[in-house]
């Protein structure tokens, strides 16, 4: 049987301490771009000899990467062939799973010929100490980066995952001065300088807090642009509903909240009730998506024959919301009536209804309760 004496030296073993996942980027000098991402290998040299004597030729090796100290939890095997020996000396390099160079201890076995050469603790070069998971990464420069990340523009590289399962903060920047304690910066058509999400009903994609009185716990500078996906509702009572020129409508308040439209003849009356909404929110258009309508008739006879929404412009006005559909309802009830291609609002906006009447006095009441609009970006 062979016997083989072995000196192990791993080297090039900066990746072993570090806590984030991903492919890690070489920093390109100011004003240049990444050029080329740092790959998944380590090298690792040693030292062989046979009988006392320095081996020579070449060797085929295979290592074994273990996660605990017994080299038993195995979780990858590389197998070099070929390996040339130089007065017993050799250099190769090993092309590992990064995922298993997650922070966590490692060890690494090699063998030749069947034969197991020892098993070892991979450590770290010193300043990759600084990478290790709980460690801090702290910087006092001034307008420098205590921690700098790069990714490119196709999304396929990160710079760096920073993660917590705990009640915690996963990233927490401070300032003590007129500095920033957090950055971010974009510069793509639909890039994002700093994004944030969640996952739970509860939780928050984005918090922002000011514990100074009267401070403002967000402030967007340049454009001044937020943009939303939400909708934006604005709730108008019905008792501003006056006549429009040529009707005779009287409106009333009742106890119950409910505007009473009555009329004061039989046939069409039209009613207006101008809604002040924006036409700006946080410097993006406004667009009118939907308007819904709580109301009821005492009579029959007595209905809203049709519903528009108007939007002036100036000198003369548009109407991007109408429906001729007939309300009849004796009991309260709602009615939505959405603009599948909403129109951005370039004016101020009124509500016209034409309610028929089937008679006179306060039998013959048309009540209007809660009138909805919703706007969207």
């Amino acid at each position: 049987m062979k016997r083989y004496q072995v000196l192990l030296v791993i080297l090039g073993v900066l990746l072993l301490a570090a806590p984030v996942t991903g492919v890690g980027l070489a920093q390109a000098p100011e004003g240049e771009g990444i050029l080329a991402a740092v790959g998944e290998k380590i090298s690792y040299q040693g030292y062989l000899e046979q009988g006392g004597v320095p081996m020579t030729g070449s060797v085929n090796l295979v290592f074994k990467i273990f996660s605990n100290s017994s080299c038993s939890n195995l979780l990858d095997t590389i197998t070099k062939n070929g390996v040339p020996l130089s007065d017993g000396y050799f250099t190769t390099t090993l092309d590992v799973d990064q995922s298993d160079f997650n922070g966590q201890a490692l060890w690494i076995g090699v063998e030749t010929g069947g034969n197991s050469l020892g098993c070892q603790e991979v450590l770290p070069a010193p300043y990759a100490l600084s990478l290790r998971p709980g460690a801090m990464i702290k910087g006092d420069l001034v307008a420098s980066e205590a921690l700098l990340g790069v990714s490119t523009s196709n999304g396929v590289y990160k710079a760096g995952l920073l993660q917590s399962d705990l009640a915690v903060a996963s990233v927490y920047g401070y300032n003590a001065g007129a500095g920033m304690a957090v950055y971010g910066q974009a510069s793509g058509a639909n890039a994002t300088g700093v994004y944030g999400v969640s996952d739970h009903q509860d939780g928050y994609g984005g918090y922002f807090r000011n514990s100074v009185e009267d401070g403002a716990a967000l402030r967007v500078d340049g454009t001044g642009i937020i943009e939303s996906t939400a909708d934006f509702q604005i709730a108008v009572h019905g008792y501003e509903f006056v006549s429009e020129s040529g009707s005779n409508v009287d409106t009333i308040m009742a106890g119950t909240g409910f505007a009473v439209l009555r009329a004061n003849n039989t046939g069409t009356d039209y009613v207006l009730l101008p809604v002040d909404a924006p036409r700006l929110l946080f410097g993006v258009p406004l667009k009118l998506k939907s308007i819904r309508i709580c109301y009821y008739s005492d009579q029959g006879g007595d209905y809203i024959t049709s519903t528009y929404v108007r939007v002036m412009e100036d000198t003369t006005f548009s109407t991007p919301i109408s429906n001729f559909d007939d309300r009849t309802s004796l009991s309260p009830t709602c009615y939505t009536i959405i603009d599948d291609t909403p129109a951005t609002i370039t004016g101020p906006i009124f509500i016209r209804l034409a309610l028929q009447y089937g008679g006179v006095g306060d039998q013959h009441d048309i009540q209007i309760g809660s009138i909805i609009l919703t706007l969207v970006e």
